[in-house]
C-alpha cells in the first residue's frame, strides 16, 4: 500500500501535465489509494506540497494538496496554500471557492479575507476589460476600470 502511494506521488506530476484532463486527477484514483492515510502520510503530503510550491511546480503542489485535503478537508493552512496556488495559476474561480471554504471554517481568518478581496478585485477588473473589448463599457464603467487598474498597480486613489 505504501509503495502504491509513493508511486502515485512520483507519477502524479507527469500526469497533471496532460492538459486534456478537465477534472482533478484525484477523482480517478483507485479507491484503495484514497483510503484514510496515516498521520505520517499526511505530513509527507504537506511537506511534498510545500517543497513543490517552493520549487515553482504549482501543478504538483496542487495535486498533492488536493489529495491531502481529501483526508483532511478542514485543514485551513493547506486549503489556503491550495487557493494561493490556484490564484498564481490564474484560476480565480477555484481560488475564490477555497478562500470561501476557509472562511466557512474560520470566519475571522484575515489572510483568507484579504486574498479573497484580491481575487474578486481581479475578477471585477477582468469583467470590465471584457466589456471594454466588446465596446459596451459606459463612462462610469471606464472610470471604475481605471480606478481598479490604478489600485492594482498600487497608486494612490485619494482625491479621485
Amino acid at each position: 500500500m505504501k509503495l502504491n502511494r509513493l508511486l502515485l506521488l512520483l507519477w502524479l506530476p507527469q500526469l497533471t501535465a496532460c492538459s486534456s484532463l478537465s477534472l482533478p486527477v484525484v477523482s480517478y484514483l483507485p479507491a484503495a489509494w484514497r483510503a484514510p492515510a496515516s498521520a505520517e502520510q499526511q505530513l509527507q503530503w504537506q511537506q511534498q506540497g510545500r517543497r513543490a510550491y517552493q520549487q515553482g511546480d504549482l501543478l504538483s503542489a496542487e495535486q498533492i494538496w488536493l489529495t491531502y485535503l481529501e483526508q483532511q478537508p478542514n485543514d485551513i493552512i493547506t486549503r489556503l496554500q491550495l487557493a494561493n496556488v490556484q490564484f498564481r495559476q490564474g484560476r480565480l474561480d477555484a481560488a475564490q471557492q477555497n478562500y470561501q471554504q476557509v472562511l466557512r471554517l474560520d470566519s475571522r481568518n484575515s489572510t483568507a479575507w484579504h486574498n479573497l478581496a484580491i481575487v474578486q478585485l481581479r475578477q471585477t477588473t477582468a469583467s470590465l476589460l471584457s466589456a471594454r473589448q466588446q465596446q459596451v463599457l459606459d463612462e462610469d464603467g471606464e472610470r471604475l476600470l481605471q480606478l481598479l487598474l490604478r489600485l492594482q498597480r498600487g497608486q494612490q486613489l485619494a482625491n479621485d
